[in-house]
């Protein structure tokens, strides 16, 4: 993008649009670090991690390792003071109790391939609960809601609201418009316009 300029604030959530290819992921895999950018300068106050900006691509990393391990990935669970009930109401949440009764509980030994057993809504609910588990105050959703259903996808933005998650967002959804207050789409030849939407939840 040329001369792309604009500011990610706590409280601002922006959805990113714009045509496949037109570097929409590319732009935000920058932002948390995970690329470098080829020229311009990127001011952070906060680094990419659970306290700072949580990325959740479309399809979530799992590790191996129990239930919890899962949740409080990229932290090892040994570092982690939970509270129990914390992980299961969120699990509740999302719809994903039934993983405890399947597992045996969160720190039950399982040699799941993860990708193999869990659906690819079942892996970004999933993810979300990784998100709400560390409220880290910035989250990139990489189409992070595009497996699950309409509700679904509304019940997981209204909590990142709740937990004061500021997130920047691609979704293709008409519905993901409403979640958000601003509007960055890029167009064909490196253009870009940033704009308010007129409803946000």
């Amino acid at each position: 993008c040329k001369n792309l300029t604009f500011q990610l604030s706590s409280g601002i959530n922006i959805l990113v649009t714009g045509s496949s290819g037109c570097g929409k992921t590319a732009l935000l895999r920058v932002l948390c670090g995970l690329w470098k950018p080829v020229s311009g300068v990127i001011n952070k106050k906060v680094d990419l991690g659970p306290e700072g900006i949580l990325y959740l691509p479309q399809k979530p990393y799992f590790t191996d390792g129990t239930l919890r391990e899962q949740i409080v990935y990229p932290l090892q669970s040994c570092d982690v003071i939970y509270d129990d009930s914390k992980f299961e109401d969120y699990l509740k949440l999302v719809g994903l109790s039934e993983l405890l009764e399947r597992l045996g509980g969160l720190d039950s030994e399982t040699d799941w391939n993860w990708y193999d057993e869990l659906s690819p809504g079942e892996m970004q609910r999933l993810s979300f609960v990784r998100l709400f588990f560390h409220q880290p105050p910035f989250a990139i959703l990489d189409e992070a809601t595009s497996q699950v259903s309409e509700e679904m996808e509304h019940l997981l933005y209204r909590t990142c609201s709740k937990l004061k998650i500021t997130v920047m967002s691609i979704g293709h959804r008409s519905t993901t418009r409403a979640y958000h207050d601003i509007e960055l789409r890029f167009s064909s030849g490196g253009g870009w316009t940033l704009s308010p939407l007129q409803s946000s939840s």
